[in-house]
């Protein structure tokens, strides 16, 4: 599954990058003359639900997003505050497996570039197309005791639909983002999970995608 949910993110980032040089001259065509320098505030309240990724325990993860942040032209820079559950489900195939759950709270910051705007000038409303990537510190709580703390990056993509009456901004936005961060040391020995010439310790590395969905506003 987390094949190919970062594959899929991989292939849309390739999209859009290419998106963005095939309609450049299409967007300067539709907006007309070339605007002024974008300079606003802005706020994201939202959710996210995917799939998490601490140690060993990679299932579930969903929660609230929230982020504030300040607009100069394609550059936005925000803080951010996630707050989700985490864990895995239970095995229905053993009655006696206890599931681990926790919830997780992660501050951050991040910096948004916007790739593509699709604006009008007969309509007040706009499509924008951003990459973003920043990083935070999560700290992860489990109902069955004991606290896990790190830092992380995140990485993603996404889009906004932006209503502009009275020079005010809001509107839906949609995102899938990445979060990558290193797990705690893994018990044992090195050994080998199949055919190797080299045994080695399990990876350490925790990666969780999630699709992001909520409303902008901005002034």
């Amino acid at each position: 599954m987390m094949h190919r949910a970062c594959f899929a993110s991989l292939a849309c980032l390739v999209l859009l990058l290419a998106l963005r040089g095939v309609t450049a001259a299409q967007t300067v065509a539709i907006a007309g003359e070339a605007p002024p320098k974008i300079r606003r505030s802005e706020l994201r309240v939202g959710m996210l639900i995917g799939q998490s990724d601490v140690a060993d325990v990679d299932d579930r993860g969903f929660g609230l997003h929230l982020s504030a942040g300040r607009r100069f032209g394609d550059l936005t820079l925000s803080a951010e505050l996630d707050h989700l559950t985490v864990g895995d489900d239970e095995h229905t195939w053993d009655p006696d497996y206890q599931p681990r759950v926790g919830r997780q709270t992660r501050f951050g910051g991040a910096l948004r570039y916007s790739l593509l705007t699709l604006a009008s000038e007969r309509m007040p409303i706009a499509v924008d197309w951003w990459l973003e990537a920043g990083g935070g510190y999560e700290r992860t709580g489990w109902q069955g005791g004991g606290v896990l703390s790190r830092p992380d990056a995140v990485f993603g993509f996404g889009f906004d639909l932006d209503v502009t009456p009275g020079g005010r901004h809001y509107g839906p936005y949609v995102a899938v983002r990445s979060h990558l961060a290193r797990g705690p040391r893994p018990p044992g020995e090195a050994s080998c999970g199949g055919p190797c010439d080299q045994a080695t310790l399990p990876s350490r590395a925790d990666i969780g995608v999630f699709f992001h969905m909520g409303l902008h506003f901005g002034r």
